[in-house]
């Protein structure tokens, strides 16, 4: 009988035999360079490669951090470029198949530094929430939604509320309004507590009001940003807290999510449309009255426009490649990058406050991106931890840098190993929500994850008690109303 090992063992023989027959096949006999269209016909051999080696050697498990990663490399750097090329919306050329390359080679040592580290079970199971702690936690819940519902109010009321900000407002308000993110935050911090409580008492029809009354406030505020992502965070959250306390996929929330992004992406730039020729969006009113005017011009537009507006909207916003191969090109040209932030201010960067570092860099290498790339400055374009690399060092940057984020990303999902209760699962869906998307910058990555581990861990304590710096997995029922709790499922 053949071996689990034994299969991907063929499996990957037979991805690596089949790159190099697409490689013999079109690069002609005598020539040192490839076409675009024999280079698009290598793309889709090393994409399938890709996908022979992550099939092979990556759980299969999008709520497992590190694994979702290796996905999204995939899904941004080798598929999406495919399909904006069948929607003609972008070319692959010979630089492509080097960039594809490079980021497969960033990929094997993300995953490398991941298995260094990796200590999680197999088997993992969530431990329910004892009923006399419940109380005490739906409380502090509501009290974080409420202080969050201000300070999101507040904000948005004064110019300072994500992309319908008023820049000159926003610019003069640095010394504070990172704190004010902090409490802002508080509704997702409330919208995950609710989400696990819901899951583990779906007949309780007040916990079954407030999670219902949380989501509607996330995604409201998250309509009025004109950010996306401030939208599809709460889908993905409920799908993963979903699939981590009852153990079952939760499909109905991917759809829903699905059909939520096609709608929104058209719905959000005819809005962004609006916000740029009628000033930023300080109440509730203007927010609504320029959805109104946003919905009356989409419907100007056939569905059949709209959706294929939608479509190329996902496919272009997925596509990360295009970065990597702008590096490679202006490899000895991208002093425009640089910027006054130092890997070694990394560990003291998130908490020194701006009043007190009056040349506190600004990291806004998004924006010298979309400078350097297109010309634009009002925009942000992502750079990637992978280009990043590559413009510090080169392949041998990329490599040893990609191995240490592994470890980290790894070091994050090991929290949820063998048996873990609501607190671990709390400060694990946090920091997932706040990284799921691998399009920071290093020096972004690091400080963010530094800072949000720190406030996750102060929210956690006062949600659930036991120690600050603790897991708290002391929460977790005996073990009679384990075996109930997991009979009822």
């Amino acid at each position: 009988m053949i071996s689990v090992k034994s299969n991907k063992a063929i499996l990957l023989c037979g991805g690596i035999l089949l790159e190099a027959l697409a490689l013999i096949a079109i690069v002609r006999p005598g020539s040192n360079t490839i076409g675009e269209r024999d280079a698009f016909l290598y793309f889709c051999a090393l994409v399938f490669a890709f996908s022979i080696g992550i099939a092979s050697f990556v759980r299969h498990d999008f709520s497992n951090l590190t694994s979702w990663w290796i996905g999204m490399f995939l899904l941004q750097f080798g598929l999406a470029p495919i399909f904006c090329k069948l929607l003609q919306l972008d070319e692959i050329d010979p630089l492509a198949v080097k960039a594809l390359f490079l980021v497969m080679v960033g990929t094997v040592a993300f995953w490398a530094g991941a298995k260094f580290v990796d200590s999680q079970s197999i088997n993992r199971r969530f431990l329910p929430t004892e009923p006399g702690v419940r109380e005490r936690v739906m409380r502090i819940a509501l009290a974080f939604l409420a202080l969050g519902t201000v300070a999101k109010s507040y904000m948005l009321a004064n110019g300072l509320f994500s992309y319908v900000s008023e820049r000159k407002q926003l610019e003069s308000s640095y010394n504070y309004v990172q704190w004010l993110d902090v409490v802002a935050g508080l509704t997702i911090s409330a919208q995950i507590v609710l989400t696990i409580e819901y899951f583990q008492a779906r007949t309780d029809a007040r916990i079954k009001f407030w999670f219902y009354a949380v989501t509607a406030v996330n995604i409201g505020f998250g309509l009025l940003s004109g950010m996306k992502g401030q939208v599809l965070v709460v889908p993905i959250l409920i799908f993963l807290i979903g699939s981590l306390v009852t153990m079952k996929r939760q499909w109905r929330v991917v759809g829903i999510g699905f059909a939520l992004l096609l709608i929104l992406i058209p719905l959000n730039n005819f809005y962004r449309e609006e916000v740029h020729s009628g000033g930023a969006i300080t109440s509730v009113a203007s927010g609504n009255a320029a959805y109104s005017r946003a919905v009356t011009s989409a419907n100007e537009d056939s569905n059949s426009a709209l959706t294929s507006f939608a479509l190329e909207g996902i496919a272009s916003r997925l596509n990360l490649l295009p970065i990597i191969a702008f590096v490679e090109r202006n490899d000895e040209n991208l002093a425009a990058l640089e910027g006054d932030e130092k890997i070694w201010m990394i560990p003291f960067y998130p908490f020194v406050p701006r009043f007190l570092w009056k040349n506190k860099p600004i990291l806004d290498k998004g924006r010298r991106m979309s400078l350097a790339m297109d010309g634009i400055e009002t925009s942000a374009t992502a750079v990637t931890p992978i280009g990043d690399l590559l413009v510090m060092g080169g392949v041998t940057a990329l490599f040893i840098g990609m191995f240490f984020v592994g470890i980290t990303i790894q070091w994050i999902t090991n929290l949820l190993s063998g048996d873990y209760g609501a607190k671990v699962l709390f400060i694990y869906v946090s920091l997932f929500t706040k990284l799921y998307g691998v399009e920071f910058d290093i020096f972004m990555l690091f400080t963010s994850i530094i800072q949000a581990l720190c406030v996750i861990l102060v929210v956690s304590y006062c949600i659930y008690g036991g120690k600050i710096f603790g897991t708290g997995r002391q929460l977790a029922p005996n073990m009679l109303n384990q075996k109930l709790w997991l009979t009822r499922q």
